[in-house]
């Protein structure tokens, strides 16, 4: 620092001078630059996410910043530096406004050296006629070939989303990462640096810590912000990752350790530690490594998604326990002896995101996590947010899963059951969904007699009936409404006319729906021969709301109550009269209570019932005389 200073005396007095070690100036106009050079504010605002402020490549040094004036900093060499050629100095101004009326700028500069020698920039403010901090000095080496090296700290530490990305991945190689279920970090040295890099998956109320003790002193970190830099009306995916790191001098042990807390004081906490060693190598310059034993390459990198072309896969994947909707997906499986549990939602809200917790044992079970963002549905404007959880099983135990939205309670409640075979092999099996449902004969007719025509299980809704099969009828289910519902199970269980006491063929019939997407639904249960289906009866119809994660609540409907009100009335009856004359519209609710034929159809014989219904009603029949 006192080298700075004095250097800076040194400037301040040349300055006053006028007399600087000039940069050539040769622009952009006189110059080709090459395509990767930021050519206007959005092309700045990429680049400085994907490369952080400085870039070197084609043996010249682009030098990127944002400020929020223009010509508010010049970009200055010290005194002793090498010489450079200026390619570039050029300000970009946003279209949207950060602060007030403050619009951001960047600011492009782009060096070629000219000389073997070590360059050294700095930014002078020249609003407040202030230079930076030494620790804001552009250092580069130059080879004897111009060949261009940055030797300051962005030459190691990550300093933008992109670079912070690539270093929290980093996971193979050396031990390195750590998670749990809402939080990734990255603990190593690069160069004379200690590195430690950490991010919330989105969780609200954690705090994350970080410290490093060098010869069993603790030392202060520097930090560096890594967020997306988002320029538009509504700013996005501003995160919550940061980087810190120190500079190692001397030779030296080092012991890092990353915390994060779900409250400041909270004692148990997710930590990792690991110990790290700066030596001198063979030119004498510092280098730190890693002193604990790296680890081998991890084994559940072959099972576990971790990229986002895997992790999409995997989600729309057959699995032990697993869901899609248009705005969320979860699978549970299990591939070799890991269990792996993948939440995503493309609605853009966290609020909505599923979300997945197991238990072993009766125990929550400790899982860690990869983060990865698969592409979003064609024609969404917002990428999916995709979490990746795993854990390794070593035994047999049960294992129950939860998975519920973020705003709900718990949707859904699945056991997985582990066991081991003859071999020794460890086998996964989840609870069967349809164990509700009966296996013979004598179950299917306790289960009608117990449950009736239309019943709700599991968010599975079970339609039931008997019919004797010897004349054709059969049990038939239709549907409407904007939620919608397929057919997942039809079952079927007779006794045989030749073991019956009056010789006919009895039949139990069974047809599983389940709601497609959210919405009302109204479902009706007919018996009826299935070429003639109006000719039949009808036994009867629900009606429901399929809410998140397609979940049933009944919806109770007073047919011809078009004003809901509880009752049929002549207000109704001027509602279905101005709908059928073009006048008014009905909402889905009001469609279903006035489809008094019960055909999915509104028209004038809908109205005639009405009609005669409400005439009914005022004049009742006299009651039957006594016997």
């Amino acid at each position: 620092m006192k080298h700075s200073k004095a250097l800076s005396a040194i400037l301040s007095a040349v300055t006053a001078c006028t007399v600087l070690p000039a940069f050539p100036a040769v622009y952009a106009a006189e110059t080709a630059l090459p395509d990767w050079v930021p050519a206007d504010f959005r092309s700045a605002c990429t680049f400085s996410n994907t490369y952080g402020s400085t870039l070197i490549k084609d043996d010249i040094i682009c030098i990127v910043t944002r400020h929020t004036g223009e010509g508010t900093v010049k970009r200055l060499p010290l005194l002793g530096s090498g010489n450079c050629k200026t390619l570039a100095d050029e300000w970009y101004k946003g279209e949207f406004e950060s602060y007030g009326d403050i619009y951001p700028y960047y600011h492009v500069t782009v060096y070629q050296p000219e000389e073997a020698k070590t360059v050294v920039l700095y930014d002078y403010d020249t609003v407040n006629n202030k230079e930076s901090d030494q620790d804001d000095q552009y250092i580069f080496a130059v080879g004897p070939e111009l060949q261009v090296t940055e030797t300051d700290w962005r030459g190691f530490v990550p300093d933008c989303i992109t670079e912070y990305r690539d270093f929290i991945a980093e996971t193979g190689k050396e031990y390195g990462l750590g998670n749990d279920g809402f939080t990734s970090c990255n603990i190593d040295g690069r160069g004379s640096y200690v590195l430690m890099a950490a991010g919330s998956s989105g969780f609200v109320g954690s705090y994350m810590d970080s410290t490093v003790m060098v010869n069993g002193k603790k030392q202060q970190l520097k930090t560096s912000g890594c967020n997306t830099k988002y320029e538009g009306p509504e700013p996005t995916d501003q995160g919550s990752n940061f980087v810190r790191y120190l500079q190692i001098t001397e030779p030296a042990e080092i012991e890092a350790t990353f915390t994060r807390r779900t409250d400041r004081s909270e004692l148990e906490a997710f930590s990792v530690t690991r110990k790290l060693k700066a030596e001198k190598d063979s030119s004498g310059f510092i280098t730190v490594s890693a002193a604990d034993d790296p680890a081998d390459e991890e084994e559940w990198r072959k099972y576990v998604p971790d990229t986002s072309d895997e992790a999409y896969t995997f989600l729309r994947s057959e699995g032990l326990v697993s869901c899609s909707d248009p705005y969320n997906e979860f699978n549970i499986d299990n591939r070799g002896d890991y269990l792996i549990a993948a939440a995503a939602n493309y609605g853009g809200l966290s609020s909505a995101m599923a979300m997945i917790e197991l238990e072993k044992d009766g125990k929550p079970l400790r899982l860690k996590s990869v983060n990865c963002k698969p592409a979003a549905e064609p024609g969404m404007v917002i990428d999916g947010e995709c979490l990746i959880s795993y854990a390794k099983i070593t035994e047999p135990c049960t294992i129950k899963a939860f998975i519920r939205n973020g705003q709900e309670n718990y949707q859904k409640e699945t056991a997985i059951t582990v066991t081991k075979n003859s071999e020794g092999k460890l086998c996964f099996a989840a609870e069967d969904e349809f164990a509700f449902l009966p296996t013979s004969f004598e179950e299917a007719e306790a289960f009608y007699k117990e449950y009736g025509v239309i019943s709700e299980h599991k968010d599975y809704i079970v339609c039931c009936g008997a019919t004797n099969r010897t004349t054709g009828y059969d049990i038939l289910t239709d549907t409407a409404g904007s939620a919608g519902a397929e057919t997942v199970k039809k079952m079927q269980y007779s006794w045989s006319p030749d073991t019956s006491e009056d010789g006919a063929d009895r039949t139990i019939q069974i047809i599983v729906l389940k709601p497609i997407r959210q919405g009302k639904l109204k479902v009706t249960v007919r018996h009826a021969r299935e070429w003639n289906p109006n000719e039949g009866r009808i036994m009867q119809t629900k009606f429901y709301y399929v809410r998140d994660y397609l979940s049933l609540a009944e919806l109770k409907i007073t047919m011809g109550d078009l004003d809901s009100d509880g009752q049929m009335t002549a207000a109704d009856l001027v509602i279905l009269s101005k709908y059928l004359g073009g006048m008014q519209t009905l909402e889905e609710v009001q469609f279903f209570a006035a489809d008094l034929r019960n055909d999915n159809r509104i028209n004038a014989a809908d109205l005639s019932v009405m009609k005669r219904q409400l005439t009914e009603l005022k004049n009742p029949p006299p009651p039957a005389a006594d016997s």
